[in-house]
């Protein structure tokens, strides 16, 4: 009887102190740049490190206006330890500052805290990144870079105090500079193709985890879902950028994204070098569009996206259109477009074409 007794009070105490217990995991930064980080942000409740929906809503979370959110910090080549978290994954996102990129990289890890089997590491490395934000802007506004050349020559133009009397100050015409400085006129869209409300393709894609097919429309489970229909697609190219526009009389659906496969010289068996990936519901009502490039190990979130009803737009700014779509091809390029429709429950991809166009086909006004 007391030796039933004592091994009962050992297990109780055992357990009790198995019950104080909290976990910790230690983060390692290997890398010769900080890397600021958060631990279950509330703004991604339910993602996790391997959802197919991961590099569109940590791009949004990143690409939204700043908050009183705060960053937690680890210098290069240092560790931090993490007391306390729970037991059960917990969400690490972060980013690496370089200072010499305007890119950041990102990196979404899981970390799994258990009280029973003690302290874990985690080494966090730069590469291969899901995917790279932009500095200065959203969430890191902070991170914005001024160089100090720039302060010393906007110093320089700086006028001693007019005497003149307010009046004739205000009746001076604009300066060069001034209107140099005025937002630039915007072009209007044109459309480029447009689909009955009778279109149907003969056929469609589905990919999963155990292969790709090509299947008869009739045996898609998504072709008559929101968001899978489009009416309408206009873009313009202008001296701010290429914007493009899909109409959806449907609305949309979390669930689809729009591809634009961009091509330079096609052949057989050539793959796309590019592809922009506009998310309408990329988080809830807002969106983004991504940039996948052959060889890149994440994709880049470039421009904004808005909608409204049943009009979805991309803005990408003429520098990043330059750089990665114009200079595909010197003889102009051309671009499949598609809408594609994730099943989570079955995790299945359907996608469906809808044209191809070049680049010629996209008004121009300079």
């Amino acid at each position: 009887m007391k030796t039933t007794v004592i091994t009962a009070l050992v297990a109780l105490c055992v357990c009790g102190m198995a019950f104080g217990q909290t976990s910790t995991v230690t983060l390692q930064n290997q890398e010769s740049a900080a890397f600021y980080y958060l631990v279950d942000p509330k703004a991604l409740d339910g993602l996790t490190a391997g959802s197919p929906l991961l590099a569109t809503r940590v791009a949004e979370f990143f690409g939204s206006q700043s908050d009183d959110l705060q960053f937690s910090s680890l210098a290069p080549d240092s560790e931090v330890k993490l007391d306390g978290l729970s037991d059960g994954t917990h969400l690490l996102v972060g980013f690496f500052a370089q200072e010499d990129q305007d890119q950041f990289p990102v990196r979404v890890v899981s970390l799994q805290a258990d009280s029973r089997v003690g302290e874990r590491f985690y080494a966090v490395f730069a590469s291969p990144s899901q995917l790279s934000v932009t500095r200065g802007v959203g969430r890191l506004a902070k991170f914005s870079k001024e160089p100090a050349a720039i302060q010393v020559a906007a110093a320089q133009q700086v006028q001693p105090a007019s005497t003149q009397p307010a009046a004739t100050i205000e009746a001076q015409p604009a300066t060069a500079a001034a209107q140099a400085a005025a937002p630039a006129a915007r072009a209007e869209l044109a459309q480029i193709a447009s689909f009955s409300r009778s279109y149907s393709p003969e056929s469609f894609t589905r990919e999963r985890s155990d292969g790709f097919a090509v299947l008869p429309i009739a045996e898609s489970r998504a072709w008559s879902l929101t968001g899978s229909r489009i009416s309408n697609v206009s873009g313009v190219l202008d001296s701010t950028g290429l914007r493009l526009s899909l109409s959806v009389p449907g609305g949309f659906s979390e669930s689809v994204s729009y591809f634009f496969y961009v091509f330079g010289a096609r052949a057989q068996g050539r793959k796309n070098v590019l592809t922009l990936e506009l998310e309408p519901r990329a988080d809830g009502a807002r969106g983004a569009c991504l940039m996948w490039r052959q060889g890149a190990s994440a994709p880049r979130v470039v421009g904004t996206v808005s909608s409204s009803g049943t009009t979805v737009e991309a803005d990408i700014p003429a520098d990043e259109v330059a750089r990665d779509i114009l200079a595909i091809g010197s003889n102009g390029v051309s671009v499949d477009l598609t809408a594609g429709w994730y099943d989570r429950a079955l995790g299945t991809w359907e996608e469906f074409y809808y044209t191809t166009f070049t680049s010629d086909q996209i008004p121009q006004e300079f």
